[in-house]
């Protein structure tokens, strides 16, 4: 399956999960919190890992959260609302 943020591969019983925003400094979008939880169950329920690596590609591992999330531009018109129900 194809990932926004993530590349994910198994081999030899060890699932490697590698953030994939290199050219974004890894930093964490609106996706990234979505897609992380949905790879994990998919590794955990296919049975064909024991182990996770988690590495990243670019520079730095992670930088944090985009900040473009916290003025809006990160989230799609729906995770807007959704917040917006969240936090009024």
């Amino acid at each position: 399956m194809a990932y926004e943020c993530f590349d994910v591969s198994i081999a030899d019983k060890v699932a490697h999960v590698k953030l994939d925003r290199g050219p974004n400094l890894n930093t964490m979008i609106p996706s990234f919190w979505s897609e992380l939880p949905e790879i994990i169950n998919e590794i955990s329920d296919e049975g064909k890992a024991r182990a996770i690596v988690i590495s990243s590609t670019g520079k730095h591992f992670c930088a944090g959260m985009d900040l473009a999330v916290f003025t809006g531009g990160g989230l799609s018109d729906s995770e807007r609302l959704s917040r917006a129900d969240v936090t009024h």
